[in-house]
């Protein structure tokens, strides 16, 4: 996975930004148990969305601790998935970028962007 800033992606698809930014920043306040709302305004056509927990183990014979919430983003047409975390880093709203083919034109041209790094 590439962590990116969420601005890059309007490189990909036009505006796209604006919207990721908006719901990571919701998703970030959610996360830490602020009162807050995922903002639906608009439809983006190709795009699906999918709102995850990511819980993490404790241990053998332990239930898993309460983790975070993400959204998962597909896209029909061969985008990497976009992982929404509510992360940011140097006042930079960030993403994770899921690539299922490696060695892709996608992963070639994020690995370019300023300020991209891998994540496990």
């Amino acid at each position: 996975m590439l962590s990116v800033s969420l601005f890059r992606l309007d490189e990909w698809v036009p505006g796209f930004s604006e919207i990721l930014i908006t719901v990571n920043q919701s998703l970030r306040n959610i996360n830490r148990g602020k009162m807050d709302f995922l903002p639906y305004s608009k439809t983006i056509e190709s795009f699906e969305w999918f709102m995850e927990a990511l819980l993490t183990p404790q241990g053998d014979n332990r239930p898993p601790a309460v983790g975070h919430w993400q959204i998962r983003i597909t896209h029909r047409q061969g985008l990497p998935d976009i992982l929404l975390q509510g992360k940011s880093r140097n006042n930079e709203e960030r993403g994770l970028l899921v690539f299922y083919c490696p060695d892709s034109p996608w992963q070639a041209q994020a690995l370019k962007w300023p300020e991209t790094y891998l994540e496990e």
